[in-house]
């Protein structure tokens, strides 16, 4: 699947080649800030990239800028009827502050418009993604306590949970 989101900023399917490009932001100090892995050895990243690219009611994209992936952005599609949608993302962090992450989300919630809920779980103090997502009319639904334990700090962190009802669908 590709979607065009403007001249220069595609989502596309995974290629072999994107390899080496993603694997360079599993080991960026920066782009890990908020998550709660360690830097991945290749080994650790070509499992998680499998298991991603393999799991069931799962589209895996590929964030393409000037025709360089800068990122992915996965969608794990759940529910009776396929109305949920749970977001997962995370792009190179010398592209982090030019809209990118605003684009691309706003053209997967246009795409998507049959699916009603769409929804994100991100660690509280990753301030970034918060008014990001809120700025695109995800609702804070509520506070997950001790959520995410970080092995880099050795400590948990509450996250918040949000989520953005498609207006086809309230």
């Amino acid at each position: 699947m590709r979607i065009t989101i403007d001249r220069d900023l595609k989502l596309r399917s995974y290629n072999i080649s994107d390899k080496p490009f993603l694997y360079k932001n599993s080991i960026d100090p920066i782009f890990l800030r908020y998550m709660e892995f360690t830097k991945f050895s290749l080994k650790q990243f070509s499992s998680w990239l499998k298991k991603k690219l393999m799991a069931k009611n799962t589209i895996f994209f590929v964030i393409e800028y000037k025709k360089n992936p800068i990122g992915t952005y996965i969608l794990t599609i759940s529910g009776i009827k396929k109305q949920k949608c749970d977001l997962s993302y995370g792009i190179a962090s010398e592209y982090f502050g030019r809209g990118i992450f605003k684009k691309v989300t706003k053209k997967i919630l246009e795409k998507f418009k049959d699916i009603k809920r769409f929804e994100v779980i991100t660690r509280t103090d990753n301030q970034a993604s918060v008014n990001g997502l809120k700025r695109l009319n995800f609702k804070k639904e509520g506070i997950l306590r001790s959520y995410y334990y970080d092995l880099k700090g050795k400590k948990y962190f509450d996250a918040l949970i949000l989520s953005y009802i498609s207006s086809k669908n309230k």
